[in-house]
């Protein structure tokens, strides 16, 4: 067994074993911690500094069989059932579009294509670039949406629905995860009150969309958020704080009746008496059977992929609402179990925002195919109805879950370091 003078050749050795470069730092931080309190103690009972050190290292034993040992614990994991399952209902969703909903192959190619790359980079992207740059993440994404909301509504305050600035809208659930985690260790008094600060811009936008399922997204995952920090007493917020959170909202609120009133959104979201196709809808689901067909005026949703269960269903039966749930019930599942596996708190809930947006997204889906929702605001059923850049969006998702996966402990012990780096510079300060 080599002998080594100082720490540092002993951690490069230890080092050299492990194949996976993004954890060579992470996983030989707690032998470095223990090299550094271990030849504290041996100096205290009086070794000089460089026995304290050789001593240290030869109880430790051979670098090689740490690093051996390191390697295989610390190794970059993918989720392969969930990866499968995507491209099950990927490869599902292009059969039935192009078999008989007549859809243009090119602009579904170049939406699944994108979508993929997207996934794919997102699957090798570490996902504590958000805990990293928070307010980067932040600001950039809120510039681009002002920018964008001001072009989509050049015209004027009508009814958007989805739009460009919808999908950036929805973007930010996932960035202000990173915020939370900053304003946790920066300042718990007043955080409870920034954040309600940072949550209140994106609302607005929604509301000036005049996009009820945007609002629906965010005031969900926003609730999430808040539930998830005030169980685990992340802030201890003062009065102030508190009447200044209860204010702001209070302000939303009157923000969001306020342009409901101009824009009557609420009734056009839920009012689908109104809505010719939600009523064909419901009347022909009524009239059809569990196992079984039913003629549909295929004119009616020429352009509308959207409808995708409702077509199937009145092709092979009502059957199909409960093959579709059982289906995304594994997906979901899959999903959830890899929320169950994580060690970090930040993993844990950006998994568990990304759950409940595909989630929402599919009750909204299964409503607007029901003929419950009124037809301009159906959403599409994730990853299997086409709907351009929704695959794209949603295909992000499942790629921020993947690395989140990927990266496990990695992704707790790195958080770690991080916070000792901040309660470090805040004690020097």
């Amino acid at each position: 067994m080599p002998e080594y003078n100082c720490a540092s050749d002993f951690l490069i050795a230890v080092q050299n074993e492990i194949k996976w470069k993004r954890a060579k730092k992470i996983a030989t931080q707690e032998i470095a911690d223990h090299i550094s309190d271990q030849c504290e103690a041996l100096r205290k009972k009086g070794l000089n500094e460089e026995d304290a050190i050789k001593q240290t290292l030869c109880e430790l034993g051979s670098a090689k069989t740490i690093g051996e040992r390191l390697n295989s614990l610390h190794r970059p994991k993918t989720n392969w059932l969930l990866i499968l399952s995507t491209a099950a209902f990927l490869f599902i969703g292009l059969a039935i579009e192009l078999v008989s909903m007549d859809t243009q192959i090119v602009p579904l190619a170049l939406s699944m294509g994108l979508g993929i790359a997207i996934m794919s980079l997102m699957y090798f992207i570490d996902y504590t670039l958000l805990l990293r740059f928070p307010k980067t993440f932040y600001y950039g994404l809120a510039f681009i949406t002002a920018v964008v909301l001001a072009y989509d509504v050049r015209n004027g305050l009508n009814t958007l629905s989805y739009s460009y600035t919808f999908y950036l809208l929805l973007l930010f659930p996932i960035v202000l995860v990173g915020l939370t985690f900053h304003l946790k260790h920066t300042n718990p008094e007043m955080g409870l009150l920034r954040l309600s600060a940072y949550l209140l811009p994106p609302l607005f936008a929604a509301a000036i969309l005049s996009s009820i399922p945007a609002i629906i997204y965010l005031i969900a995952s926003d609730s999430i958020l808040i539930a998830y920090v005030l169980k685990n007493k992340w802030f201890s917020p003062n009065r102030m704080a508190v009447i200044g959170m209860v204010g702001m909202f209070i302000i939303v609120l009157l923000g969001l009746l306020y342009i409901d009133l101009r824009t009557n959104m609420l009734h056009n979201f839920f009012a689908f008496q109104d809505n010719y196709l939600s009523e064909y809808v419901r009347q022909t689901l009524r009239a059809t059977p569990f196992i079984g067909s039913r003629s549909i005026s295929t004119v009616l949703f020429e352009g509308t992929p959207e409808y995708v269960l409702f077509r199937l269903a009145a092709q092979y039966g009502t059957v199909i609402f409960c093959i579709a749930a059982a289906l995304f019930g594994v997906m979901f599942y899959l999903i959830y179990r890899v929320i169950r596996k994580q060690t970090s708190y930040f993993g844990t809930l950006i998994a568990s925002l990304i759950l409940g947006m595909l989630g929402i997204q599919f009750v909204l889906a299964f409503l607007g195919n029901l003929g419950f929702i009124n037809g301009e605001y159906i959403m599409p059923l994730p990853l299997v109805s086409s709907g351009g850049l929704y695959t794209v969006f949603n295909l992000l998702l499942i790629g921020v879950i993947l690395s989140i996966y990927r990266f496990g402990d990695i992704a707790k012990d790195w958080i770690r370091l991080k916070q000792k780096e901040v309660t470090f510079y805040e004690q020097s300060a």
